[in-house]
């Protein structure tokens, strides 16, 4: 029998790569989707699953599966304040991740961002890291954890900051060496690969993966297709 995957956040940058590969990925059996809208994909493994009523996504009940990701994140100027962001990145993960626990899902990927941790600064960073610390504790027998840094890819909406910081990053990309390789630009196909791998792998414990530890993962060769 194959992987068993539930992504929440499948259209996002990173989600959405995730749908891809783990689609196309011999070792994968179903993939079912959690949101409020129908994605524009068809494949025989795929199963969709869509809120009704307006109901929350982390409400809707999913079979049996091996691993859920959550992928979700906005930002506080797309949420509009910063309890709509926190009610995003912050506790719909935290309740997937509990309803996920009492499911008897045995692992548990999710991304949060770079800098989250302990001593971090600032109301996203420390949203981030309430979010980590949270599902950590829920004792799944494989807990991932990715902090990647700015995200390349093509995205939905175009973000003029981000766009400028990516070409600064890029840029100077050389430069960033040893502990500075974290702050690397990375595709969101690349953390993509990565999630799946760690979903295929899954290491007992709690992991967590610094963006240049996610790319070390995506470009190592140790997954069949």
């Amino acid at each position: 029998m194959g992987l068993k995957l539930a992504i929440y956040g499948a259209s996002g940058l990173t989600g959405s790569d995730l749908l891809k590969q783990s689609l196309l990925h011999d070792g994968v059996e179903v993939v079912y989707t959690v949101g409020r809208k129908k994605l524009d994909v068809k494949a025989s493994k795929l199963v969709q699953l869509i809120s009704e009523n307006n109901q929350l996504i982390d409400e809707i009940v999913i079979p049996e599966v091996d691993v859920v990701v959550c992928c979700l994140g906005t930002t506080i100027k797309k949420a509009g304040s910063q309890d709509a962001f926190r009610e995003v990145d912050v506790n719909i993960p935290i309740r997937i991740a509990q309803r996920a626990k009492d499911n008897h899902v045995n692992t548990f990927v999710v991304q949060s961002s770079i800098g989250a941790g302990l001593g971090a600064k600032g109301f996203y960073l420390k949203s981030k890291t309430e979010m980590e610390q949270v599902v950590s504790s829920l004792g799944f027998s494989s807990t991932y954890i990715f902090r990647p840094s700015l995200l390349t890819g093509k995205r939905k909406e175009f973000r003029f900051g981000e766009r400028a910081f990516e070409f600064f990053l890029l840029m100077f990309k050389p430069l960033l060496l040893g502990s500075a390789k974290k702050y690397r630009v990375i595709a969101a196909s690349d953390v993509a690969k990565a999630m799946l791998k760690c979903a295929i792998d899954r290491k007992n414990g709690v992991t967590i993966l610094e963006s240049d530890d996610i790319q070390q993962r995506a470009d190592a060769d140790n997954v069949n297709h």
